[in-house]
């Protein structure tokens, strides 16, 4: 994509967002503040369903370009796909009672459980890969 065309499209949609944020900020109280905060939580939310969109396309389009590319991309999602199970595995759907007054349903506290359990699962690969880098780099 052109450059020029890239950062026009940059500029416009700051300028967008720049305009939220002054007439949130100089709104007389939070009643007025609230009106333009649900535009804002929109635009914000197709931003990003646009920018994973593209960003999947480009993603893509490189990977189809270098298909040599693709083994280390299918092994990553074989990954996250195994960290998955084992973290839906690991969770539990239970709602605890002090909960119950915010109407949490099961599904809902298994998803979140699911999605705690994978990220402590994914923190610790982290951590423990950098720490094998750096000890393979110190026998090197």
């Amino acid at each position: 994509m052109n450059e020029k065309i890239l950062k026009l499209i940059v500029a416009i949609l700051s300028a967008i967002g720049i305009y939220y944020i002054v007439r949130i900020m100089g709104a007389d109280s939070d009643e007025a503040a609230g009106v333009f905060a649900g535009p804002v939580l929109e635009y914000t939310k197709y931003l990003v369903i646009l920018t994973a969109v593209v960003t999947l396309v480009f993603s893509m389009i490189t990977l189809i370009g270098n298909p040599k590319k693709l083994v280390p991309v299918a092994i990553g999602v074989g990954v996250l796909f195994v960290v998955y199970l084992i973290s839906n595995g690991m969770s539990s759907d239970a709602v605890i009672k002090s909960y119950s007054k915010y109407e949490i349903s099961s599904t809902q506290s298994g998803w979140v459980g699911t999605g705690l359990i994978a990220f402590y699962w994914l923190a610790g690969l982290a951590i423990a890969t950098a720490v094998f880098s750096e000890i393979a780099k110190a026998f090197k």
